[in-house]
């Protein structure tokens, strides 16, 4: 078999490289965090519904995890050493993502005595200890039979002769039509199937979903509010200065209107007078009058460029404002979401797609 590819949405892209405006830093690192999986369930629900109006595709934005034994007891194992909460205990909290596993799990974490007191003395870790924490995490695991003769067909021919233990994962990932195994385990790994060797990218990816989701809402419901109040703000900058420049040229128009007219009311005898006294004034003046015109241009010049540098000083201070930085990371994470939205529910999109999420190898 050849190696299995990453999933598309957890390649190129991380949450590092999305613009956070600071304004919105404490509402994600904080409120996102600590509000309740029902306001989140809410809140993903009618992103949904919106995403499902402006793509025409009808999903959801909740990703299908199936994990394996190996992942359940290095979790364990962490557990006990730092006392971190595992990632599938905090994963499990959000309705981002579903995590599954065969009833057979059981078998491979806790039954299996030999097993458990093997990696018991090899990692100084008491059994009883191991048990609970095992027992602890496979609380926050959904057990699911797999089904489908066909399925369980694909399954075998991937990894029956390998290792028949986990047929049971590759059945129930064909079974449900997951979107992943996190598995670290080389017989699932290297075949065709998609995975992950940890679930550090299921957490790149669910606070992509949890951000993506609170933004796409707000931007829905106030974003096109927001960008009409900054379009009136340039329009009037923009309407005032044009007002004064077009006061200036209609009083110049003026002073050439009556210049023009006052020369063609001149008699022959008369305009002969007045270009010669022009003409002795140029040439008694000229060289102030020289200056005086590039003073003139100069000025004209340096007010042209004053009224450049506030448009652009302005447009600089209201694309820095609060505002406008709030809105380009709702825009970024709405954009993303979007594309998100798709590949969740359309896996057969591969190309011309964001891709999301963090390094396959990422540590849980």
């Amino acid at each position: 078999m050849t190696n299995s590819r990453p999933i598309p949405i957890v390649e190129s892209i991380s949450v590092q490289n999305i613009y956070e405006a600071p304004e919105l830093k404490p509402i994600f690192d904080e409120f996102l965090v600590e509000l309740p999986p029902s306001m989140l369930e809410i809140i993903k629900q009618f992103a949904e519904r919106i995403l499902m109006d402006i793509t025409g595709i009808k999903g959801t934005l909740e990703l299908s995890i199936v994990v394996d034994a190996n992942q359940v007891i290095s979790e364990a194992i962490n557990y006990i050493r730092d006392g971190r909460l595992p990632l599938i205990i905090e994963l499990s909290k959000t309705p981002f993502v579903k995590l599954y596993a065969p009833p057979s799990i059981r078998e491979e974490t806790l039954k299996d005595e030999r097993k458990l007191e093997k990696i018991s003395k090899k990692k100084g870790i008491p059994v009883e200890a191991l048990k609970s924490a095992i027992e602890e995490i496979l609380e926050h695991i959904t057990f699911k039979v797999p089904e489908g003769y066909e399925e369980y067909k694909k399954a075998m021919k991937l990894v029956g002769e390998r290792d028949p233990d986990d047929v049971d994962y590759v059945w129930l990932y064909f079974s449900i039509n997951a979107t992943a195994i996190v598995s670290s385990d080389k017989d699932i790994t290297e075949t065709t199937i998609k995975t992950w060797k940890n679930m550090g990218p299921l957490k790149y990816i669910e606070v992509i979903l949890r951000r993506g989701s609170l933004s796409f809402v707000v931007l829905s419901l106030g974003g096109r509010a927001i960008l009409e109040f900054l379009f009136k703000i340039i329009l009037a900058v923009i309407g005032t200065i044009l007002g004064i420049l077009k006061v200036m040229w209609s009083y110049t128009k003026r002073i050439i209107a009556w210049i023009s007219e006052g020369i063609q009311n001149l008699s022959e005898l008369q305009a002969l007078a007045f270009f010669a006294t022009l003409g002795a004034i140029v040439y008694y003046f000229g060289r102030e009058i020289k200056e005086w015109a590039e003073t003139l241009v100069n000025r004209v010049i340096e007010f042209l460029r004053s009224v450049k540098d506030f448009i652009i000083s302005l447009l600089n201070i209201i694309l820095d404002s609060p505002i406008v930085r709030a809105l380009r990371t709702l825009m970024e994470y709405s954009a993303i979401l979007i594309e998100l939205y798709k590949e969740i529910n359309l896996k057969d999109i591969e190309e011309n797609v964001i891709k999301v999420g963090g390094p396959n190898e990422s540590s849980g």
